[in-house]
């Protein structure tokens, strides 16, 4: 057998039988393995490790552990009762703030607790000679049997007054410049402003109540009121949810990184189709502009985009669409782009009447708030105000318009025109000759055709051939800014030969789309007499064989020719009307393709 070598450390009682022992040419000596290891790391055996117990003095009424900081070296001293020694002798004791800790079965245990034998929670150690001296006769212990009660005797309270935080929610600091207690955020304010602010840029709005409404207290940065906006009294709940500010034009807030606007969360109108327009109005320098900070649901309107061209432009009479004209007052009104004349008054209140009335036999609700002062009703008379026609042509340029737009400002192509997009809708009709929605075979009318982007406009779509389709209003709300072949491919009206179909148009949109095409047909009105429009990419323009029965007929103000189709006879209201053989002559000579307008587009109806 082998003899029994011993690690050579004064001190050190490790043996060849606990762990290897091995000659260290450097030190000269047997040492164990971990002796060894200091010598390899630090050159030297160290005295004391962070693995080392603390060592324990023995006085004559009492004993001392000695605590050391991270580097091993003496940083104070805890006086225990000699009985406790030998219990205390087996661990590691450090400081932990004011306590003096150590960890046993990888759980931190305090030495007063440890000593006095106490695991209860609701035990409560105090100390009577300071935190160092842990002796039985200096420990006084006390277990309430509320909890509550246990609890509340050692919460610390923010002093700011009207603040609600305590040492239970949030970190509470003793402010020795202050002298008082104060929480996280009123300790930053104080190392900051050198003072308490009343509010800051994170705290809630304040919302007043009224008597039939509510104001929401609006804000600017250094915490002063800017402004109020109304809301009803059951949207108080559902806007105390978000801090609300005010940018200078509408209410708004940061909902998941993205702008929120009060108007469309009270309405909830996400759809990027449709806008929320302001009803009521204020005057401002002598004029009236839409009142944005009243978000009343009485006084806010859901339309499609298309719709809000009844944006507030008014003269010195403070109503929109009154007019001093010479010495009478002009009464008109814009239906689609277009103005309708509604007559000419020698009274101020006979035109704004007139004006009102117009409002409520076309579903207009921008002046809704003055009908009560000039007895609009029910019951008013609206037989004098002339009946509106539209067609589909007249429906297709403003989508065509607002696309192109709306794809402009997004920095995208915009560049459709109305001869490209109703060769688009003959290419996904259906068998019967009706415009049907490229998606799920819905028939379109009025009511519910949009232009479709495969690419939507927020994703940088163009507004061009190859990424414009006509769809129903309930595909393009539902596919939104969703990819095409993946949002497709899940719906229910999936089709294997459509989904090809608009693929080969997308990628190669000239193959069904030619630039050169030009429309022109008959549109028979319910009389005996015809009306016709020609479509021209130059002229841009209607041609009628009757000015005064087509305006009458339809409601709108005919746009006048810029040149003449018939050399220098063409003069503004006073000039010959081609007649279709001679229109289709004349646009054949200048290379175009001249097709028949699709019977759909010949369809009058009245306005909804």
């Amino acid at each position: 057998m082998d003899d029994i070598r011993c690690c050579e450390v004064l001190g050190c009682k490790k043996t060849s039988e606990d762990t290897s022992i091995n000659y260290c040419s450097g030190a000269d000596m047997y040492l164990c393995s971990r002796h060894r290891s200091q010598f390899f790391s630090n050159g030297c055996i160290l005295e004391r490790t962070i693995r080392d117990n603390n060592e324990i003095d023995i006085h004559k009424d009492y004993a001392e552990i000695i605590l050391y900081d991270k580097n091993n070296k003496e940083k104070d001293r805890a006086i225990i009762d000699l009985e406790d020694v030998e219990k205390c002798k087996g661990y590691r004791w450090g400081l932990n703030g004011k306590y003096i800790v150590t960890k046993i079965a990888n759980k931190e245990v305090r030495l007063d607790k440890y000593i006095m034998e106490c695991n209860n929670k609701k035990c409560i150690i105090k100390h009577i000679n300071g935190y160092l001296d842990n002796r039985k006769e200096y420990l006084n212990v006390k277990i309430s049997s509320i909890e509550e009660t246990t609890k509340q005797s050692f919460i610390k309270h923010c002093n700011v007054e009207g603040c609600e935080n305590d040492s239970s929610n949030s970190k509470v600091f003793y402010c020795k410049e202050y002298e008082m207690f104060l929480c996280l955020k009123h300790n930053a304010q104080m190392r900051r402003h050198g003072k308490i602010l009343s509010r800051t840029k994170k705290d809630g709005n304040e919302i007043v109540l009224h008597d039939d409404y509510a104001e929401i207290i609006l804000y600017d940065k250094k915490g002063q009121e800017a402004c109020r906006t109304k809301i009803d009294f059951d949207d108080v709940e559902k806007c105390r949810l978000y801090k609300w500010c005010f940018d200078g034009n509408y209410v708004k807030t940061q909902a998941n990184g993205q702008k929120l606007y009060l108007h469309r969360y009270i309405m909830d109108c996400f759809d990027s189709d449709y806008i929320v327009d302001h009803l009521n109005c204020i005057e401002f320098d002598e004029n009236l502009k839409k009142d944005k900070l009243d978000n009343r649901k009485q006084y806010l309107e859901v339309k499609l985009e298309r719709e809000n061209g009844k944006g507030i432009s008014v003269s010195k009479s403070k109503v929109i669409g009154v007019s001093r004209l010479r010495n009478k007052y002009e009464s008109y009104i814009h239906v689609n782009g277009r103005k309708v004349n509604l007559g000419l008054y020698d009274k101020m209140s006979d035109a704004i009447k007139q004006r009102l009335k117009a409002e409520k036999k076309y579903d207009f609700t921008t002046q809704k708030y003055l009908w009560e002062k000039y007895d609009i009703c029910d019951k008013t008379d609206l037989s004098d105000i002339p009946e509106l026609y539209v067609n589909k042509i007249d429906l297709d340029k403003v989508s065509i318009r607002f696309a192109n737009r709306r794809a402009n400002k997004k920095g995208a192509i915009g560049n459709l025109t109305l001869e490209e997009y109703i060769q688009i809708q003959e290419l996904f009709k259906s068998a019967k000759g009706e415009y049907e929605c490229a998606y799920c075979n819905t028939i379109l009318n009025n009511n519910n055709e949009a232009l479709e982007h495969i690419v939507s406009i927020n994703n940088k779509g163009a507004t061009k051939i190859g990424n414009v389709l006509p769809s129903c209003r309930r595909c393009n709300s539902n596919k939104d800014k969703q990819k095409f072949e993946r949002w497709y491919r899940l719906k229910p009206f999936f089709s294997e030969s459509k989904f090809k179909m608009i693929t080969d148009y997308r990628n190669n949109p000239k193959k069904y789309i030619s630039n050169d095409v030009v429309y022109i047909e008959l549109i028979l009105s319910r009389s005996s007499n015809k009306y016709f429009k020609a479509i021209d990419k130059n002229l841009n323009t209607y041609i009628t064989d009757n000015k005064d029965k087509f305006a009458n007929k339809f409601g709108i103000c005919l746009e006048t020719i810029n040149r003449g189709l018939r050399g220098d006879k063409t003069k503004k209201f006073e000039f010959s009307y081609p007649s279709r053989e001679e229109l289709t002559v004349y646009l054949k000579s200048r290379g175009y393709d001249v097709r028949n307008l699709p019977k759909i587009y010949s369809k009058i109806y009245h306005r909804e």
